[in-house]
């Protein structure tokens, strides 16, 4: 909960100033391509990778809910480092830089032209209004490796309440 509470505040300050921010990171293995396409859902049709960029697809609806699909929200994948080998990562997150998708009214969302990398997911309606999205198997923050050339469909994720 502290945890959560720091990347909350980070984000917001962030937001405010228009700055980058660090904030506390994932603590989960990596989802990648070849661990999340076997649990994926089908989803409309998609635009091909670029050779040196990834696509983050999936659909979104709120924890708790078995079919209320998440629409007046932005998703932002902000960007994971470890800082020293065995010890916190930290996840970097510009709301002017991020990668950015709005959701559409069935909780479809997709990332296009995103750099190879290691991703933490958050999901915000203002800085004070978000929040790390959890990885739906393990509940630990969900953390997503964008390999170039490649698709990663995350299928349906549980985005927590925000409000």
């Amino acid at each position: 909960m502290r945890k959560l509470l720091l990347l909350l505040w980070l984000f917001s300050i962030t937001w405010l100033l228009g700055g980058c921010g660090q904030v506390a990171a994932p603590s989960n293995p990596a989802l990648t391509p070849s661990t999340v396409q076997a649990d994926a859902q089908p989803t409309p049709s998609l635009p091909a990778p670029a050779p040196d960029t990834g696509i983050v697809v999936g659909s979104a609806i709120w924890q708790g809910s078995q079919s209320q699909a998440v629409s007046e929200i932005d998703l932002y994948l902000a960007e994971v480092s470890e800082v020293e080998e065995g010890g916190m990562a930290l996840a970097r997150l510009d709301p002017g830089s991020s990668p950015k998708a709005t959701l559409d009214e069935t909780g479809y969302f997709i990332f296009v032209d995103v750099a190879p990398g290691t991703y933490a997911l958050v999901a915000a309606i203002s800085p004070a209004d978000s929040a790390l999205v959890p990885d739906p198997e393990t509940a630990a923050e969900l953390t997503i490796v964008v390999v170039a050339g490649e698709v990663v469909d995350l299928g349906t994720i549980y985005v927590p309440k925000l409000y």
